[in-house]
């Protein structure tokens, strides 16, 4: 049997993986936009 410990914790540092990039893609069209209105 896949021991639930590590299953847990793989799936929360999946999550915190998955809010890093989400956070990184808003950060980028925020920059994208800024430089857009700048224009």
């Amino acid at each position: 049997m896949l021991n639930p410990f590590i299953f847990f914790q793989s799936a929360h540092i999946q999550k915190i993986g998955l809010m890093l990039a989400l956070r990184g893609y808003i950060s980028k069209s925020f920059e994208i936009q800024t430089v857009w209105y700048d224009r």
